[in-house]
């Protein structure tokens, strides 16, 4: 059975505000519709959706578990109706981005600087988080697209395509004792801290697992959230950043920061764009697609110089 749409806004609003008052009236309507509403709701599920606890209003395990599909139709809801906002306003749509901190600084500019010559009048929003946290944005609704790191373990609703490669490497300063020396051993990271990005990020992960296997003490004195922060780190002799080329190409340009190979063979990572299974994409969405694509070309190409 499919409820009212009433129903559904009066659900999801009450579970938002945790109050039928204040959900009345964002809805604009009368407390005691709320009310019939979530009660005919409640009738024709079968279950409670709602407890009252004092002056406070909390769900239940099944309220719980059905916010998330209602409110999941409410944003396909308010997505349709933004879509056909965009076709009778032709340059006029939105779209919702999720980007890790180093795509934002680096690479999406490129990417909105080409997406804006043809859609000049779009609504673009961004989101800059880890990608397992966009992730969780991209199964609620809350992004279009999420620009990250491959993850094989994401779950089966999520589709994905390619972007571009890069490989991690060390970052020293032009004083630091590594620069000078012919290659990097095992023994050299006894005596030697590692700024590395943050320790739940898959970067982290990568680099301790491959650590382990190439019997490589990973010992790391800072693990920052910030790639800038890491250079600035390196820059001043506090230890080796781990990071990749296109992070530091100004640095290395004005020998500020020398790039070392990791012994062994490369750490390589790959960037992908991600979306749900369900998203059925407009024509302005897979201009975007293309944008960074054509990105990812340029963006590679220049790192490689």
């Amino acid at each position: 059975m499919i409820p009212d749409i009433r129903q559904i806004k009066s659900f999801v609003e009450v579970a938002k505000q945790e109050s039928f008052t204040s959900a009345a009236r964002e809805l604009c309507v009368t407390q005691s519709a709320v009310s019939h509403s979530i009660r005919g709701l409640e009738s024709s599920l079968g279950v409670s959706l709602i407890d009252r606890v004092g002056k406070k209003v909390v769900l239940t395990r099944e309220g719980m578990t059905y916010l998330k599909r209602c409110q999941a139709a409410v944003d396909e809801l308010v997505r349709g109706y933004d879509e056909i906002q965009a076709l009778k306003n032709w340059g006029q749509g939105r779209i919702r981005i999720g980007a890790t901190q180093t795509l934002c600084q680096h690479y999406l500019p490129s990417v909105l600087k080409a997406f804006r010559k043809k859609y000049p009048r779009s609504q673009v929003e961004v989101e800059c988080r880890d990608t397992s946290s966009l992730i969780e944005s991209l199964d609620q609704g809350k992004v279009d697209y999420v620009l990250g790191l491959l993850d094989e373990k994401l779950p089966a609703w999520v589709g994905c395509r390619d972007l571009f490669q890069d490989r991690l490497g060390f970052f020293v300063s032009p004083d630091h004792r590594w620069a000078s020396l012919p290659e990097i051993n095992s023994d050299e990271f006894l005596e030697e801290s590692l700024i590395v990005y943050g320790k739940n990020s898959f970067t982290y992960s990568l680099l301790r697992d491959s650590f382990a296997s190439k019997k490589f003490k990973f010992r790391t004195t800072m693990a920052l959230r910030d790639t800038e922060a890491m250079k600035q780190m390196a820059k001043i002799g506090i230890g080796v950043a781990i990071a990749t080329e296109w992070v530091a190409r100004e640095e290395m340009t004005k020998k500020e920061l020398i790039y070392i190979d990791i012994p062994g063979p490369p750490l390589e990572r790959q960037w992908v764009i991600y979306k749900h299974h369900s998203l059925v994409e407009t024509e302005m969405q897979l201009f975007f697609m293309d944008c960074c694509e054509r990105a990812s070309g340029e963006f590679m190409t220049a790192a490689k110089a």
